[in-house]
């Protein structure tokens, strides 16, 4: 299985199963990262936080990781859903324009405002 999404300024992120994350530019197919870990992803979407930094938050076997989408770097911070496997995530703003990122899992659905 592999998962794919774009994101902000032209960014397309993608991943097969047992492979790295990587991030290419749209416009010229030049790749602009690579993860250092396998992740597994399951999904991929982007989180765009107003006034922040995008952030990539991957549906995995072991929860939700979220590397710096300029960067790739994983982000510190609590682990989000850790001991489920993700199937899929999803993000938005939502009414007070906080971004979210929320995902459905083995143990149900839950969401987390960035």
């Amino acid at each position: 299985m592999g998962a794919g999404t774009v994101g902000a300024g032209g960014a397309l992120f993608s991943s097969c199963e047992g492979q790295e994350i990587h991030r290419w530019d749209m416009f010229t197919g030049r790749m602009l990262w690579c993860s250092a870990d396998a992740w597994s992803a399951n999904a991929l979407a982007v989180a765009s936080p107003p006034g922040g930094n995008p952030v990539v938050a991957v549906a995995a076997e072991d929860g939700v990781l979220r590397p710096h989408a300029l960067t790739g770097a994983e982000l510190d911070g609590y682990e989000m859903a850790a001991d489920d496997t993700i199937w899929d995530v999803a993000t938005g703003i939502l009414p007070d324009g906080r971004a979210f990122i929320a995902g459905a899992g083995h143990c149900g659905l839950w969401g987390v405002p960035m």
